[in-house]
């Protein structure tokens, strides 16, 4: 369907009438769609006048792309031209492309300085997917959110007809028109179905335990690549605690840890000619932890104390290639070389701060007591050990992907996930682990429960 500016006009007119531009049953990729324009001067038809059709470059409100041909022509292209007949008529085909929205031809006769844009609708092909929006999502228990479906041709267009909603047994929302309710804690599948095409498809929802969490946006989130983000679990409350410039290909910002109190985030940041320790106030306030003058070409891998009095972390000194364990008092002072029998990296100090789990250079687990200066081998293969708040478990993944052993080494399990970076809830419940933004693990029943939020390594706050 076509849309001008011009229309005929009373006898004596001069100028240009587009007569014809598609019909209403255009589509996208539409061929041979005809286009018909008169040029008149005194009312009389103009022949042999040149007449030149171009495609307009799409815009925002005019988004779908055509090309044009005389017709008999060759090929479609951007531009066509050609001469009036005895009636003072020229006739162009059209070629639409792969968006449903107006496509526009600007027709112009240079010699006699006429011209006119012809405006035609072009509408969206059959119905061949199905759009839904969020496919995967997180809410509370009591909240809510509303899904957008829509039924779409096959290059994403969407069409006027309705899908049906409806939601699998068992699932953990219920449905009330779009709008999907949390109800317990668990996963949700909403089926999406438009049965005249035989269309179906699932969206997904993750009803999640409370929480807020830091982490660290990368290249592909929608904040700011090298910022620290604190956010609730649901996906909600997005606040940028800092922003830190990326180096190189690498993130500049890793190993975010809460401080036990909730007033501030570790974090260790590519900054500063190396990886150094570095706080994040709850203002944005960004301090580093450990002073130049300490000697460190680098220092990383921190953990809290439980009670917030150390920071334990691997530091390396300019020209060694292995790191030793240390800790530090959050206000940077106190400086003190943890004696464990090996070289090591990723210390976690104990709820009760008598022992400290790390990994060896040659990523064995071990466990070093401070009050007996026993140091134990706990398993082989191991990065990340994380201790449950009360103590009970040491975390940690190995190439079978998440495990838990007891401190004395009594018992092992395994759970589904396995990303390095995680943490624990503040209850002992769930576990928090990276994989295609983040996945909750209850620890007791296996559940897992994804939070697609595009961020990464993880801190659930206390």
């Amino acid at each position: 369907m076509c849309a001008c500016s011009d229309s005929p006009g009373p006898a004596g007119i001069s100028g240009l009438r587009i007569v014809t531009a598609g019909t209403p049953a255009d589509t996208v990729l539409h061929t041979n769609r005809f286009l018909l324009v008169e040029v008149l001067v005194d009312g009389q038809p103009a022949i042999g006048v040149p007449v030149i059709a171009t495609a307009v470059p799409p815009d925002a409100e005019h988004r779908t792309t055509l090309m044009v041909d005389v017709v008999g022509g060759l090929g479609y292209t951007g531009s066509a031209d050609t001469t009036t007949g005895s009636h003072g008529q020229a006739s162009f085909r059209m070629s639409f492309g792969t968006v449903a929205s107006v496509a526009r031809l600007a027709i112009s006769v240079p010699s006699l300085g006429f011209s006119d844009t012809a405006e035609i609708d072009v509408a969206p092909g059959v119905p061949a997917g199905l759009f839904m929006s969020p496919l995967d999502t997180s809410l509370y228990v009591g909240g809510s959110y509303a899904i957008v479906a829509r039924v779409t041709d096959r290059y994403g267009n969407h069409r006027t007809e309705v899908p049906i909603l409806s939601q699998l047994p068992g699932t953990a929302t219920s449905l009330a028109g779009t709008q999907i309710n949390g109800l317990t804690i668990g996963r949700a599948s909403i089926v999406v179905s438009y049965p005249p095409a035989n269309l179906i498809d699932t969206a997904f929802a993750s009803v999640v335990p409370h929480g807020v969490i830091a982490a660290a946006a990368g290249s592909a989130s929608p904040f700011p690549g090298g910022s620290i983000v604190r956010i609730n679990l649901d996906g909600s409350g997005g606040t940028i605690l800092s922003v830190l410039p990326l180096v190189g290909l690498v993130e500049g910002v890793s190993y975010l840890q809460w401080s036990p109190d909730g007033s501030r985030v570790l974090f260790s940041a590519s900054v500063q000619g190396g990886w150094h320790l570095h706080h994040v106030s709850l203002a944005g306030v960004v301090t580093r932890l450990i002073p130049a003058s300490a000697g460190f070409s680098a220092d990383d891998w921190a953990r809290y104390s439980a009670d917030g009095n150390w920071i334990y972390f691997r530091g390396l000194r300019p020209g060694m290639f292995e790191g030793n364990i240390w800790r530090i008092h959050p206000d940077g002072t106190g400086l003190d070389s943890v004696p464990v029998v090996n070289k090591g990296i990723q210390p976690a100090p104990s709820p009760d701060g008598q022992r400290v789990a790390y990994v060896t250079t040659s990523a064995v687990l071990r466990l070093y007591d401070y009050v007996t200066g026993v140091d134990t081998a706990l398993a082989v293969g191991v990065v990340s050990p994380h201790w449950s708040p009360d103590g009970s478990w040491i975390a940690y993944v190995d190439s079978g992907g998440l495990q838990l052993v007891r401190p004395d080494g009594s018992e092992t399990r395994s759970l589904p996930g396995g990303a390095q970076n995680m943490d624990w809830s503040p209850d002992g419940d769930w576990i928090i682990a990276e994989k295609d933004g983040f996945e909750l693990v209850n620890v007791e029943t296996g559940m897992v429960l994804p939070v697609r939020i595009p961020l990464f390594d993880p801190s659930w706050r206390p």
